[in-house]
């Protein structure tokens, strides 16, 4: 999360949290020495560093059902891999470099991507709490997304993603307070049932076991993350922060 936050401090004009969060990370990064001896907690630091950096040619490619993001999804579209189910997956027949590549571009692309929630100049602060919480919902969103071997757990911070959106959604539910046309309200409420669906319907709890690890063989979870980012593209703040200001 700091990799992610720290730059956007920064682009933000808050240069006091950026400091502080940088600062107060490495703390939290380094103090468990005091307890479990300089070596192994730079040993543990180095394993998980291994783990979640998306550099590492270990993890560009994940076939196993657990892990949901860009890295286990992508590979499975573009070659023909062996799972752990015996269904067929690949949509291309591309080599692992190809795959790769296109993983990376991907990657990238979303991360400059940001650029469209957080707007031009550099060095300017947000100009309202709610365009704000927007910006963060999609930063966030796409730490479970862009970075390798993230598991289920990892796509709770889709939560600021689900508020914003919840909270748009209940204000153009009355159309005296709608800010956008009634066929764009209808593609918001159609791509937040197929996220929901895809990332929380789909738990062993209800369609059970076997059902549930087909939709973890497929990354059902990853494509209604997905979802959420043309959903954000969609919930502009700017109509709901003019309306308001005429009341």
């Amino acid at each position: 999360m700091p990799i992610v936050l720290v730059p956007y401090l920064v682009y933000r004009k808050e240069f006091k949290g950026a400091i502080s969060t940088l600062l107060f990370s490495l703390l939290f990064l380094v103090l468990p020495a005091i307890v479990l001896g300089w070596q192994w907690n730079l040993n543990l630091l180095t394993a998980w560093w291994h783990v979640i950096n998306p550099a590492n040619a270990e993890h560009l490619m994940e076939l196993e059902l657990g892990p949901h993001s860009l890295t286990a999804l992508l590979p499975t579209l573009l070659c023909d891999t062996k799972g752990t189910l015996p269904y067929v997956r690949n949509l291309f027949e591309l080599d692992t470099t190809a795959a790769t590549v296109i993983l990376n571009v991907v990657r990238g692309s979303l991360v400059l991507f940001t650029l469209y929630f957080l707007k031009w100049p550099p060095f300017v602060t947000s100009n309202s709490r709610l365009n704000e919480l927007r910006e963060l919902s999609y930063l966030f969103l796409l730490i479970p997304l862009i970075f390798p071997h993230q598991q289920k757990y990892s796509f709770f911070l889709i939560l600021p993603a689900i508020f914003y959106s919840s909270y748009f959604i209940i204000l153009n539910f009355n159309t005296k307070m709608a800010t956008v046309s009634k066929w764009k309200f209808y593609v918001i409420l159609i791509l937040c049932f197929l996220s929901f669906t895809l990332m929380t319907l789909s738990t062993d709890g209800l369609i059970g076991k076997n059902w549930n690890q087909i939709s973890q063989y497929y990354k059902t979870i990853t494509y209604g993350a997905l979802l959420l980012i043309p959903l954000l593209i969609l919930c502009k703040p700017e109509p709901i922060i003019v309306a308001n200001s005429k009341r």
